[in-house]
C-alpha cells in the first residue's frame, strides 16, 4: 500500500473517532439533548472500578468476576437511565477491548 493511500485511511479514522467522542458525549433528559461533562464520564468510570474493588477485597474467590465495566447512559429523567454492566476477562466486551479500557461509559442513540 503507497504512503499516500495509507495518510488518507489514518486520516479517515481519526475523523471518525473525533465525531464519535463529540456523539458519544450528547446524552438525552426529557428527550432533549444535553451534553455530558467530563467530570460525570469520569465520576461513573470512578464509580465502577472502586465497585470492582469493593467486590474483589470482599469476595476474594470471585475477584476474577469484577475486572470491567460499561456504563450505558439512557435518559438521564428515567429512574434506570444508567444502567450498568460488570463482569471478568473472559466476557469482556469486544468495545473494551478495541480502546484498551477496564472501565467505559456509553450513550444510548435510542
Amino acid at each position: 500500500m503507497k504512503k499516500s493511500n495509507r495518510t488518507s485511511i489514518v486520516k479517515t479514522i481519526v475523523k471518525r473517532q473525533q465525531r464519535a467522542k463529540a456523539v458519544s458525549l450528547l446524552a438525552k433528559y426529557d428527550k432533549k439533548s444535553i451534553k455530558l461533562t467530563d467530570g460525570f464520564v469520569k465520576a461513573i468510570e470512578q464509580l465502577m472500578e472502586e465497585k470492582c474493588k469493593m467486590m474483589q477485597q470482599n469476595e476474594p474467590q470471585y475477584a476474577y468476576c469484577w475486572t470491567w465495566g460499561i456504563c450505558r447512559v439512557r435518559d438521564l429523567a428515567d429512574v434506570d437511565g444508567l444502567k450498568f454492566e460488570f463482569g471478568g476477562e473472559p466476557d469482556k466486551p469486544q468495545i473494551l477491548k478495541d480502546h484498551k479500557k477496564q472501565f467505559m461509559v456509553l450513550v444510548s442513540v435510542s
